[in-house]
């Protein structure tokens, strides 16, 4: 969308009418004198928008529109590099598909930046400890659209990814990322671990479910960040919706081996 594109006073108040009906809320509103207004500022309200939506987290414009040549320039907050372009990107779809007429629904850009959200945001873990970072004025750089970052710069920097350092153990962070192993090692050293069945088709599945009295948990074996978990799992319908939940993380994230991990839920 270029810096010429300009449409009615009539139409551009539609258009925002349109947005704020597909989006449920209420966008900032300018006047401009003359008939003709330009479309282009409605851009970053509208990318603002779609991200607060999708993510339920409050972004700002840290810099105002810039008109260069035929490009728009502005500077948002954002973590995740890639749910942000994105938005973007839906943003600059939106408003030409509404300029020209088109029918357009909101909610399916909004679904499809909380999926972005869901796979390319920092996790938990990461995000606590970067969080730490900022309010203790240390840089923090995301290196991938993973959970890769620096602390630091120059020779003093610091990686982590997730909770693991650069100077964490290779064989003890091999022994952490597999479940069946950490519960293993704990066992062997006396501490208490709920039991577990390992399965991968819904027969299986089905078969250790009808033969338990108590909760369970179904989750993938080698998923992180809780995807794919279903927990107190009681009755057949509901764990065949937890199998289907561990089949959509596995769609999503490829490099997963599909093995299913079945445990007996354990209050406390």
């Amino acid at each position: 969308m270029s810096n010429d594109d300009v449409v009615s006073q009539e139409d551009f108040h539609s258009i925002l009418e349109k947005i704020e009906s597909g989006l449920d809320s209420e966008l900032e509103h300018e006047e401009w004198n003359g008939q003709q207004v330009p479309l282009w500022p409605l851009l970053p309200m509208l990318t603002i928008e779609l991200l607060q939506k999708a993510t339920g987290e409050q972004y700002q414009i840290l810099k105002d529109i810039e008109k260069n040549g035929q490009f728009i320039e502005f500077v948002l907050q954002m973590d995740a590099e890639r749910v942000v372009s994105n938005a973007i990107y839906d943003a600059v779809d939106i408003l030409n598909e509404l300029k020209e007429g088109q029918p357009r629904i909101i909610s399916q850009n909004i679904d499809k930046l909380e999926r972005d959200h869901y796979l390319y945001s920092l996790g938990p873990s990461t995000q606590s400890i970067v969080s730490a970072a900022k309010e203790l004025d240390i840089p923090a750089m995301r290196l991938n659209q993973y959970n890769l970052v620096q602390f630091g710069y120059g020779s003093k920097s610091r990686k982590i990814e997730a909770t693991i350092t650069d100077s964490t153990s290779f064989v003890g962070m091999k022994i952490a990322q597999s479940k069946i192993v950490t519960k293993t090692m704990l066992k062997l050293g006396g501490l208490p671990v709920p039991e577990d069945a390992m399965t991968e088709i819904w027969e299986e599945a089905r078969q250790v479910v009808e033969g338990i009295d108590s909760a369970v948990v179904i989750k993938p074996a080698d998923a992180s960040k809780g995807r794919g978990a279903t927990t107190d799992i009681t009755s057949l319908k509901d764990a065949e919706t937890g199998y289907e939940l561990r089949n959509v993380v596995y769609r999503l994230l490829e490099f997963l081996e599909e093995s299913n991990l079945i445990e007996f839920r354990t209050p406390g």
